[in-house]
Parts: C-alpha cells; structure tokens; sequence
C-alpha cells in the first residue's frame, strides 16, 4: 500500500503534464507525437515504479478525460454568460454546442487522413475548413470573434 502511495503522486504529476505537452502543427503530427509522448510517459512510469502498465494507461486516460470535461464545463460556462449578456440567443448556443460535436468527430477522421497529405495540402485543408466555419456561423448569425475573445488555454485553440 505504501508503495502505491508513492507512486500515485508522480504519477499524477506525469499524466498532468501529459496533457500540457500536444501543441503541435497539425492534427495529424499533434496525435502521433502525442500518442508516442504517452507511451513513453507511460513506460517510463511502469519502469521507475514497478507500476502495471494498464493501470497506468488507464489513469493517463482517466486524466485525459477529466481535463476534456473540465474543459467542456468552461466552454459551456461562457456560452451561458453570452446569451445572459444578449451576445447569443439560446438558439445560437444550441447550434454552436451541436457544431462542436459535429468538428470534434470530424477531426478524429482527419486525424487519420491528413498523415498522408503534404504541407501544403495540409494547409489547403484548414483555410476550407476555415472558410466553411466562417459561412456557417455567418449562416447563423455568429459573430465569432465573440467566442474568441477571453477564451484563454493555448491561445485560443482547441
């Protein structure tokens, strides 16, 4: 029991920085370098503490997705704080929470293709995306600079 004590708290501390470590270029390098971080994040851990090596895996993930719904909690936060200002309608709300479901599926699927296209495709592909994003919300009545100002994190991605 000792011993699981010891090793709780560093590894906390490394499944916590994990999650400060996927500032990449591209969807496609954030999720292989990610992936290859986690893996040697995690063995190192199972090596250092004589840990087993899918309950590591399994508090990394664990960790992951707490910090996705914390995340989500703040995202939800200010889109009730805008519509209590009159910056959205409850119905604008409604249409950005289903738009980012909608592009957090989509970006798993290009996380798997975009591996396979060059730089410049690449970078084709995030000004349409961009541009599709930029009609949608213009479609719906969005000022979506709103959504940017304030967001704080990583200079406003993800």
């Amino acid at each position: 029991m000792k011993k699981n004590l010891k090793s709780i708290v560093p590894l906390s501390v490394a499944a916590l920085a994990l999650g400060g470590v996927m500032v990449m270029s591209s969807p496609a390098q954030a999720q292989e370098q990610g992936e290859e971080r986690q893996n040697i994040l995690v063995t190192k851990l199972v090596e250092r503490f004589g840990l087993n090596q899918s309950e590591v895996e399994d508090v990394v993930a664990e960790v992951r997705e707490e910090k996705r719904e914390q995340k989500q909690q703040r995202f939800n936060e200010k889109l009730d704080a805008l519509v209590e200002n009159g910056d959205l309608t409850a119905d604008q709300k409604n249409l950005i929470t289903a738009k980012k479901d909608e592009l957090r599926s989509e970006r798993e699927v290009m996380k798997e293709s975009m591996g396979d296209l060059s730089r410049e495709e690449r970078k084709e592909l995030k000004e349409q995306k961009r541009e599709e994003m930029q009609q949608w919300a213009q479609d719906n009545g969005i000022d979506l600079e709103i959504l940017k100002k304030n967001k704080g994190g990583r200079g406003g991605q993800r």
